[in-house]
C-alpha cells in the first residue's frame, strides 16, 4: 500500500472477510497506523480523521513488523490493535 489505494484496501477488509493481508513501509507499528491513516486521506480527503481511525480499527486486527539484519528478514514484533482511544490507537504486543 503506497497511496490512495489504502482506502480501497480498508473498505475491502471491513467487509468481514477473514485472512486478508496488506503491506506498507514504516519503522514501527505506530508509524504504520499513522502512515495508513495518511494514505487513506489521499484516497478520501473529504473523510475526517476520526472516521478514518474508526475504519482502521474495524479493519486491522494485527500489525506484524519485520526488519532486515545481516541481509535476512526477521520478525521484530507482532501487535494487536486493541482499541481506539481519544489519543490514538492502543497497541498490545502479542
Amino acid at each position: 500500500v503506497r497511496g490512495a489505494e489504502a482506502k480501497d484496501l480498508l473498505l475491502a477488509l471491513a467487509t468481514g472477510h477473514a485472512g486478508s493481508l496488506g503491506t506498507l513501509h514504516a519503522s514501527d507499528a505506530r508509524q504504520a497506523l499513522l502512515r495508513l491513516e495518511m494514505l487513506v486521506q489521499l484516497g478520501a480527503p473529504q473523510w475526517n480523521v476520526q472516521a478514518i481511525r474508526q475504519l482502521i480499527q474495524l479493519s486491522v486486527d494485527y500489525i506484524v513488523v519485520c526488519g532486515i539484519a545481516e541481509g535476512h528478514r526477521r520478525l521484530e514484533g507482532i501487535y494487536k490493535v486493541a482499541a481506539l482511544e481519544s489519543f490514538g490507537f492502543l497497541l498490545e504486543p502479542v
